[in-house]
């Protein structure tokens, strides 16, 4: 027997808000990220996203240990600079994006965002936003990494899957493999579409930091698994 559930009616036409984490492991792949999103991006032209670069520090007076993900207040003012020069058409590595898009315009929006070691990247971002008034119940947020090449229609596609009340959406991506373990020599930041073969790289199906939800169906997991675990501990004690 098939049994057909019923899901509330989605359109291509929702807001999205895209929230990159950028920290001490990925940083170096902002510039690919950002040539990338002005060079063959278009949906930010339709005003129907809106891109977030978060950048993650240090709480000031934070002792930082070596292997530590959260970015210097220096190293976090680098970055700042990096995503001004693109917004001002004054910082390309392949095209010249001024040619693309009028100057003066804001194209990219960012945040430093202060976290002490023990807090979980994402779950802080968010609590970040939403004690600023930031984040609405409507708001599809939508988690990327820097080093995520987008498709034409990943965001279309986020759009039509993200479903208040009822679904997340997180893709199963394609991952290359390090072009050194390869007879594929490319360069490390290029922007070349990838090629989708079993030589070049695999489908992580353990991957989940991509993914997109509604800001409403956070706040109520967050209740309920708050609810869930406090009538445990009440059983056991």
């Amino acid at each position: 027997m098939i049994e057909i559930l019923p899901v509330p009616f989605t359109t291509e036409a929702k807001r999205l808000l895209l929230i990159v984490p950028i920290t001490r492991g990925n940083a170096g792949e902002m510039v690919r990220f950002l040539d990338y999103w002005f060079t063959t991006t278009t949906d930010y032209r339709q005003n129907t996203t809106n891109l977030l670069i978060t950048i993650i520090q240090a709480v000031p007076g934070q002792p930082l240990t070596p292997d530590s993900l959260l970015l210097s207040p220096a190293e976090a003012d680098d970055m700042r600079a990096l995503i001004t020069s693109y917004n001002n058409g004054s910082h390309h590595q392949s095209t010249n994006i001024s040619t693309i898009l009028p100057r003066g315009r804001v194209k990219v929006g960012f945040a430093i965002v202060s976290l002490r070691p023990t807090t979980h990247i994402r779950l802080g971002i968010l609590e970040h936003f939403g004690q600023r008034g930031l984040l609405k119940g409507t708001t599809v947020v939508v988690f990327l990494e820097p080093n995520l090449q987008l498709g034409d229609d990943f965001l279309n596609r986020v759009r039509m899957n993200t479903i208040p009340g009822n679904q997340v959406f997180s893709p199963i991506p394609f991952q290359e493999y390090h072009p050194h373990l390869t007879k594929f020599k490319a360069p490390l930041q290029s922007t070349a579409p990838v090629a989708l073969n079993k030589e070049h790289g695999y489908f992580n199906s353990k991957e989940f930091r991509i993914i997109s939800f509604y800001y409403a169906d956070y706040l109520d997991g967050n209740r309920n698994y708050f609810q869930l675990n406090l009538t445990k501990f009440i059983q056991n004690s």
